[in-house]
């Protein structure tokens, strides 16, 4: 029975400092073996993401009739963050990330599922409500983030 309780505290050291030092948001992070959060049905969702970390960053290839087709925002960074979409609406979204310790991304990137839910909603985007999710590959050399291949940023 000892070595069960051992080993996973062993990951949970060894996975800390990674986490901290692979990307630098200021929500609280922690660190899981598995892959997050499971997709959710979603009113709006968006199919592209681009950007930076600490920077602006661009969702698009969106649901139309809420979003107007795409959006801006500061960056994941802060929780709140505020899009902007293209529509003229805006939604407040507060969210939590979690780095992964077995990423899906590909070559070598760092794998952060997002979650949270939307908190205020304005304008042509008054629609846009509900549970957020995202999964995001990091490039903390090059400050780049971008969806994982095959999944979508959902209000």
């Amino acid at each position: 029975m000892r070595q069960f309780l051992i080993r996973p505290l062993t990951v949970a050291a060894l996975v800390v400092p990674v986490t901290a030092g692979v990307l630098v948001l200021s929500s609280p992070a922690g660190a899981t073996g598995h892959h997050g959060a499971q997709p959710h049905a979603a009113a709006t969702t968006c199919k592209k993401l681009s950007g930076g970390l600490g920077s602006g960053d661009t969702v698009s290839s969106c649901t139309k009739s809420t979003t107007g087709g795409s959006g801006t925002f500061a960056g994941l960074t802060t929780s709140p963050g505020t899009v902007t979409w293209a529509n003229g609406g805006s939604s407040v979204f507060s969210f939590t990330y979690t780095v992964l310790t077995k990423s899906k991304c590909p070559g070598g990137l760092t794998e952060v599922t997002l979650t949270g839910s939307v908190t205020k909603s304005t304008g042509k985007a008054s629609a846009v409500s509900g549970a957020v999710s995202a999964t995001v590959c990091a490039n903390a050399s090059a400050g780049t983030i971008a969806l994982l291949k095959g999944t979508k940023f959902a209000f």
